[in-house]
């Protein structure tokens, strides 16, 4: 199976584009199209997915003709998913599009040629084999997202789950099985090959194979041929290393140019990255005669002058004037392929010019400048550029790496200014946007700071215009711009106003110690024996364990990795797991794992703490292991414990068998929060609370409770491969917070509650709990989502919609607010007068309006221009339900209506399930389709907007919670309705 997410490009052709082949023309899937055009062949129809296999006996001559392929084609400019099933033995293609059936093609003598042998088969995306010459066997245009290949052909259900997007859960939990390879462009990283080449690469993300990396081929100046949208923006940076990379540039203006001459200040900082500091490098220039900021040379290289050392940062008050030996240039130089902050404050009126290295000034990079003076070229028509000059050849002296930032001031910032809080004091910012004289503007409103502009908002655009950040609102031109994934701080950018700490939250997870836990899936990030060729590692976390007898799995890695639990209440040893004699009652125990790999039992490899855990209180715990220095220490609190058997024979002993993964680590699962994966019995599931998750690769000290990862220090941070911490919204899944680029993966939540803290409940949907973060309706209020253009977007064309949400109508008591059984609720309704969602029912008698309908039954009205008509019309024209919805409880209700083109189909979900279908026409008029109600598309929750004074029928208000309120302008497949109600998952697509 192959499946992906596409958008041609709105000019691309069709003909023979390929999105995926195996070797040398083995099996591929295509684009195809019919007819005579360019690339067309057969009768396929335009757009269509097909499957290449090759000449067979049973179809000889043109393959390109009697590939199979889906019946309808693809939209350009449009993200469509697409897949594809072959089934060889029982002669079975089959095509999906956005999860749908689009064709079966039986009785070919299909196969899967691999292109090549086991070693040489490369796997291509984008283009076929590089040996392809002819038109038909073109290169795809335009986006491509979550591409899958799986070694089994899937089931239509799977295909139609995989399209609602339930790609991010837990990959063991795929009614199929695992995926054999996953690409996302998100995981894209560069590597260094041989003669220290750089190549593009982006990692398989599946979890149950070792398949092979996704290779981009470089060009001949060593770039990749493609732009990579990086879904973590922070990390992309401007390349400048190669000839044809043109300079990023700043369109002309002279008021900016003025601002800075008539100031006589100018401050000028970027972050950099050079290949080299052998030759002359632009950083900054403002146009081809004003003033320039570059990285100076002295010797023969390529515009090197004088004395300069090499890497020195050097100021320059006119390109056209001033010998190069001469400049103002800083004692402290850059260091090669290093992450560089360099800042140059001029004050020409005071003759003084100021260098700073990583924030760092010494008194030698105070440099006395006799006559500097900033120019700016009144006649220059050449832009400010980055990196170079441009309009210039390769003479310009382009900076030879990367550049992340720029910002300029037309102040002083060095040394002295702002009581010492100049430039200089930004070394503990790393770089972050301060407000240094942001607070005060000139007569014509130039702000001190008048430019901040990042590569990352580029969003790898090659040619546009970008804003930049400062309050001048400026605007940065690209051309030709060449992109790295790379950027400071391990990759993640530095224009962020960092914090020193954390505040503490209050959200925390509890588990129900039956079938609660958290899984990071496996990857060689929490394969902590392999890690560098260390064995070593951290885990902590805040934990508050229930009073319970059993013992109880705090993190455990594997089935047979290292383990971290509660011991039993049990001075003695027992047939129970986690039970020896010996150890205190609810210690906190270490076993290294791999009891395999040893002769001891498990009791005899265990180490514990000679305290116990506090029981139903919050306490700090910290394991930090460290096997080359035979290291296993244990804190509460930040405080060392003493361990049950730790001398340092024992400790040698038990850790020989340290462990993070299974004996073939490509069956390894994951690292288990609250169980230990992959057990069948004796899971040992934790009882009690969980906080602030954090683990290392290396044996750190528990000095970082309550710090944010952007203030641990570098030293320390690069070994922080999980932090796992709520995020509001995402009940199913606690986001990795760790800033490294090769990090472990998100945390999954199984039946893992959120609290708030110990009385308020903020359970994910489906748990029949009432949230108190719900939308709360008393029959009197109503929620209107105003009219804008998502609104007006959601709003249908063509009659297919669905709409979803979680309810909780209240129970009718006559000692409550809702004293007696209300006849119409509206759930939710559009515009005025349009599409409407209710709750209806009458007594057992009926009336002319609402004949022998049960109560809480599920209504829909499809909307007339007529406004008040759903007050009192027919209700035999109503699509209704066959079963109604409880009160009292949480219950998921959807409505999914999809236009024929003659009728509308509509069909009603409780809790997943079906509960009616029927067509319906309109109410007066019938149309057959949906209704807007007029211009005004805003949505309404709980309420008509159109309602009357007095009883009956007021708004028709509905009593009761409602939550997770979903509308889409599709009719979404009803496997995504069964997840929706089944799983917590919010999924979602860039479509």
């Amino acid at each position: 199976t192959f499946e992906a997410w596409i958008k041609p490009d709105a000019g691309s052709s069709f003909g023979g584009k390929t999105l995926a082949m195996s070797g040398n023309f083995g099996w591929a899937i295509m684009l195809v199209c019919g007819g005579a055009d360019v690339g067309c062949c057969g009768t396929h129809t335009t757009g269509a997915v097909a499957f290449f296999y090759g000449q067979s006996t049973a179809n000889p001559g043109d393959e390109c003709a009697n590939m199979p392929s889906s019946d309808s084609g693809v939209p350009l400019d449009v993200w469509t998913h697409v897949a594809v099933t072959v089934d060889v033995d029982a002669n079975v293609v089959a095509f999906y599009l956005n999860g749908e059936p689009a064709g079966v093609v039986e009785n070919h003598e299909l196969s899967l040629p691999m292109g090549g042998t086991a070693t040489d088969a490369d796997f291509h995306f984008g283009c076929s084999a590089p040996s392809c010459s002819s038109g038909s066997c073109g290169c795809f245009e335009g986006g491509m997202d979550d591409m899958r290949v799986w070694n089994k052909a899937l089931s239509a259900a799977s295909v139609a789950e995989w399209h609602a997007n339930r790609a991010e859960g837990v990959f063991t939990s795929h009614p199929d099985q695992t995926p054999v390879a996953r690409y996302d462009a998100a995981d894209a990283f560069q590597n260094m090959i041989a003669d220290e080449e750089m190549e593009l690469r982006v990692s398989n993300s599946a979890t149950s194979t070792s398949t092979g990396d996704m290779i981009f081929p470089v060009t001949s100046g060593g770039l990749p041929p493609i732009a990579v949208y990086v879904k973590d923006q922070t990390a992309m940076s401007l390349d400048f290393s190669a000839d044809t990379a043109t300079s990023v540039y700043r369109t002309d203006d002279a008021a900016f140019k003025q601002a800075v001459n008539a100031s006589g200040e100018l401050t000028v900082e970027a972050w950099i990255k050079t290949s080299s500091v052998n030759s002359a490098q632009m950083i900054v220039s403002q146009g081809e005669t004003g003033w320039a900021v570059m990285l100076v040379c002295g010797g023969t290289g390529v515009g090197c002058c004088g004395t300069h050392a090499n890497g020195a940062v050097a100021f320059v008050s006119s390109q056209t004037a001033g010998e190069c030996a001469n400049l103002p240039a800083s004692a402290t130089v850059v260091e090669v392929d290093v992450w560089t902050h360099v800042a140059v404050a001029v004050d020409a009126n005071a003759e003084v010019v100021h260098f700073f290295v990583n924030g760092v000034s010494a008194i030698a990079d105070a440099v006395n400048a006799p006559g500097v003076y900033l120019g700016y070229g009144v006649a220059d028509t050449v832009g400010m550029a980055f990196g170079g000059v441009f309009g210039c050849d390769d003479m310009c002296m382009r900076l030879d790496g990367y550049l992340h930032a720029v910002q300029i001031w037309k102040t002083f910032l060095g040394h002295g200014s702002f009581s010492e809080l100049g430039i200089g004091s930004r070394k503990a910012l790393v770089g972050a946007i301060a407000a240094l004289g942001d607070e005060t503007a000139d007569v014509d409103g130039r702000y001190d700071r008048l430019l901040t502009f990042v590569a990352s908002d580029a969003h790898g655009i090659a040619n546009g215009v970008v804003a930049e950040r400062s309050l001048a609102a400026g605007e940065v031109k690209l051309q030709n711009a060449r992109y790295a994934l790379d950027a400071p701080n391990d990759g993640r950018g530095v224009f962020e106003n960092y914090v020193g700490t954390d505040a503490p939250s209050a959200a925390f997870f509890a588990f129900n110690g039956i079938s609660s836990y958290g899984v990071v899936p496996f990857s060689e990030a929490i394969s902590f024996d392999a890690t560098d060729g260390a064995r070593a590692m951290t885990f902590e976390a805040w934990i508050a364990p229930s009073e319970m007898p059993e013992a109880m799995v705090i993190a455990a890695m594997d089935d047979e990795g290292w383990a971290i639990f509660k011991h039993c209440e049990s001075t003695t040893g027992s047939s129970q797991m986690g039970c020896c004699e010996g150890h205190t009652p609810n210690a906190l125990v270490f076993w290294p794992g791999n009891a395999s790999a040893t002769s001891a039992t498990f009791c005899e490899s265990i180490v514990s703490t000679k305290a116990p855990l506090q029981m139903d209180e919050w306490e700090h715990i910290s394991v930090a292991v460290d096997v080359a220095s035979d290291r296993l220490d244990i804190f509460f609190g930040g405080v060392k414990q003493t361990l049950n058997g730790s001398d340092a024979s024992t400790i040698q002993t038990r850790l020989a068998s340290f462990t993070s993964h299974a004996s073939d680590p490509s069956s390894s699962g994951s690292m288990g929060i609250g169980m230990r994966p992959g057990c069948t019995q004796d899971c040992l599931y934790y009882n009690g609370f969980v906080a602030a998750v954090r683990v290392w690769n290396a044996a750190v000290p528990p000095a970082y409770r309550g710090v944010s990862e952007n203030a641990i220090p570098k030293e320390d941070a690069h070994h922080l491969v999980g932090s796992f911490r709520l995020v509001e919204g995402r009940d199913d899944v606690a986001p990795n917070a760790a800033l490294r680029l090769d990090r472990a993966n998100d945390m999954q939540l199984i039946d893992v509650l959120v609290l708030a803290d110990d009385s308020r409940l903020a359970l994910p949907a489906g748990y029949g709990v009432p949230v108190p973060s719900a939308f709360v309706f008393d029959g009197e209020t109503t929620i209107v989502v105003e009219e804008n253009a998502a609104t007006v977007a959601l709003m249908p064309t063509d009659g297919s919609m669905t709409f979803e949400a979680w309810i909780h109508p209240d129970v009718v008591d006559s000692a409550s607010h809702l004293t007696s059984q209300p006849t119409v609720e509206v759930l939710a309704t559009m515009g005025s007068g349009g599409w409407t969602l209710m709750l209806i029912g009458s007594d057992g008698g009926g009336s002319s309006n609402y004949p022998n309908v049960p109560y809480d039954t599920l209504a829909f009205f499809e909307g007339s221009s007529s406004s008040n008509v759903w007050d009192f019309g027919d209700i035999h024209y109503y699509a209704l339900s066959n079963e109604t919805v409880p009160r009292g409880v949480w219950s998921h209700v959807a409505v999914r209506t999809t236009w024929s083109g003659t009728a509308l189909t509509v069909d009603f979900f409780i809790d997943g399930r079906n509960v009616g279908t029927g067509l319906h026409g309109g109410v007066v008029s019938p149309t057959n389709s949906l209704d807007a109600g007029g211009t005004d598309a805003s949505l309404k929750l709980g309420g008509a907007e159109h309602c009357s004074t007095g009883s009956p029928p007021d708004c028709y208000g509905y009593h009761g919670l409602m939550d997770v309120v979903r509308l889409w302008n599709d009719a979404v497949p009803e496997s995504y309705l069964v997840a929706s109600y089944n799983e917590t998952a919010y999924p979602f697509h860039p479509a």
